[in-house]
C-alpha cells in the first residue's frame, strides 16, 4: 500500500475497511480492463490496446475466482488494512496494467489469480472516506 507523509500514523476506520473490502471483492468478480481514453479508442493506433483489453478479459474469465477465494481475499485485505501505517496520513491501493506489490501478495495468499484485478484502478483512503477510480481516466467515486 502506498502512503503519504503525516505525523500521527494512518489507520483506516472500520467503515473505510468495510467499504474497501466490499468494493474489491465485487471488482475481482467482474473486473474492468479499460486502459484507453475514448479518443484513443477511436483512433486506428488504439486497436492493439483494444485487442489487449479483450485478451485480458478472456484471461480473467478463465481464472474467475470461486466464492471461497473471494471471501478469503476479503479476509486477507481486511487484515492488511487493519494495520497501522506509521508516519502516514493516507493510503492508496492501486492496479496499473496488472496487479503488483501488496495487492498481488494478498491475491496469492487468497489463491486469487492476478488476472482478475481491474486495470487502471486507484483507491484512496483519506479524511474518513474512500474514493476509487476504476478504468483509464474514469472519475473517482466516493464509496464512503
Amino acid at each position: 500500500m502506498s502512503t503519504g507523509a503525516g505525523d500521527d500514523g494512518f489507520r483506516p476506520t472500520p467503515q473505510q475497511i468495510d467499504a474497501a473490502v466490499t468494493w474489491w471483492q465485487a471488482a475481482i468478480q467482474a473486473p474492468s480492463f479499460s486502459v484507453l481514453s475514448d479518443a484513443e479508442r477511436a483512433r486506428v493506433d488504439g486497436i492493439p490496446m483494444t485487442v489487449g483489453e479483450g485478451l485480458a478479459r478472456q484471461l480473467a474469465d478463465r481464472h474467475h475466482p470461486t466464492p471461497e477465494q473471494v471471501a478469503r481475499f476479503g479476509e486477507v485485505l481486511r487484515t492488511h488494512l487493519s494495520q497501522t501505517f506509521d508516519a502516514f496520513a493516507f493510503a492508496t491501493l492501486y492496479v496499473d496494467y496488472s496487479v503488483a506489490g501488496e495487492l498481488r501478495e494478498m491475491a496469492e495468499t487468497a489463491g486469487v489469480h492476478p488476472s482478475v484485478f481491474p486495470a487502471k484502478t486507484i483507491m484512496e483512503f483519506r479524511d474518513g472516506g474512500v474514493q476509487v477510480g476504476c478504468g483509464y481516466g474514469q472519475p473517482f467515486e466516493d464509496l464512503l
